[in-house]
């Protein structure tokens, strides 16, 4: 294993406006002393333009507080291989995050265009930029969604990814074959990191969580699909970038690094919460505990929670769940006293109004 010191380094994170991005770079801005970073990001209409617009905005004004961080916000597309090309050329980077993709399952139904651009010839354009002009470590965003129709939980790096479900998944798959290609004839050290549904403050509007909110709010009826039997991992954004920060930081031999260690999997799975801890550089131990099955609504921009609270994961410990089946209004021990959450139990809910709010 190899340690890479992250001062005095030159970064490239693709997707810089987007959710993960964008905290990405501001977590770079804390903690480096001595950097440029570059961001891209197409600023396209998926969602709402002015979210992306308010978190680029949000990233200049923290870079006027870090004299000694070199921040340049580049409008364009990875898809552009001049553009790319042009950028490696000037900025000759150290290490490349590569954040950029069209996301979503349900779009991809109606875009596939959109998931052939941006995810496949864009992400070819990266990795032919990172052979000719090699950089220390290429990081790269997977999906959970490689998982496809896997009924074995909680899933592992070690399961077979052969049979993906949507078109976003299909090309998330394809970025690991080409990756591990690329890293295995041009010792390009690259790790994928398969994220499970990150949520956050300012996160994508398209989320479940915030169509839920939504609809608390305005007193309609929630739609639950496969008779509220629903199930879905959650990662908190701090702690995926957490671990995105960390994995930049190590790198080993390039021709093993896709088949030592690929992925870095942060998941909370369906029936155990998976805590991670890093105690070293890509040296991760778990701490299980069983996790009730529902849903956890971060809503610090709406106006059930008015301060900006990290909401962390609720945890019940299976007996107790067992004993005393959970209700609409139910609230669960919390981590600790300062951190607000309230969750919903899915399964036999038929209806959910604001009327059913817990007040917190």
């Amino acid at each position: 294993m190899e340690k890479i010191i992250l001062d005095n380094k030159s970064f490239l994170i693709t997707g810089a406006a987007g959710f993960i991005g964008s905290n990405l770079v501001k977590r770079l801005f804390r903690d480096l002393k001595n950097a440029t970073i570059v961001g891209i990001d197409n600023m396209n209409a998926y969602y709402d333009v002015s979210l992306k617009e308010y978190r680029v905005n949000e990233l200049d004004t923290f870079s006027g507080q870090c004299p000694n961080i070199q921040w340049t916000f580049v409008k364009g597309d990875i898809a552009d291989k001049a553009a790319i090309d042009c950028l490696f050329d000037e900025y000759h980077f150290d290490i490349v995050i590569n954040l950029a993709a069209q996301a979503g399952v349900r779009y991809s139904i109606e875009n596939p265009d959109a998931y052939i651009q941006s995810n496949l010839i864009g992400f070819y354009n990266i990795l032919e930029a990172c052979r000719n002009h090699p950089v220390e470590h290429l990081v790269y965003a997977s999906s959970s969604s490689v998982y496809g129709g896997n009924k074995k939980v909680p899933f592992s790096t070690d399961d077979r990814v052969d049979n993906p479900v949507s078109l976003y998944a299909a090309t998330k798959k394809s970025n690991e074959l080409m990756a591990h290609c690329y890293s295995k004839l041009y010792d390009i050290p690259s790790t994928g990191l398969r994220f499970f549904t990150v949520y956050g403050p300012a996160g994508r509007p398209d989320m479940a969580y915030f169509g839920f909110t939504n609809k608390l709010l305005k007193g309609e009826t929630i739609q639950l699909f496969n008779y509220g039997n629903c199930r879905r991992d959650f990662t908190y954004v701090d702690d995926i970038v957490e671990g995105i920060v960390r994995v930049m930081q190590g790198r080993l031999n390039a021709r093993k690094a896709m088949t030592v260690c690929l992925f870095l999997l942060m998941q909370c799975t369906i029936s155990v919460v998976v805590n991670l801890r890093i105690c070293s550089i890509l040296s991760i131990s778990y701490r299980k505990s069983c996790f009730v099955q529902v849903c956890f609504l971060r809503t610090t921009i709406s106006k059930l929670i008015r301060n900006s609270c990290r909401c962390s994961l609720v945890m019940c410990p299976l007996p107790m769940l067992m004993q005393q089946p959970l209700s609409a209004t139910s609230v669960l021990p919390r981590k600790s006293p300062c951190e607000k959450a309230f969750a919903i139990s899915l399964s036999g809910i038929n209806s959910i109004t604001d009327n059913c709010i817990v007040k917190i």
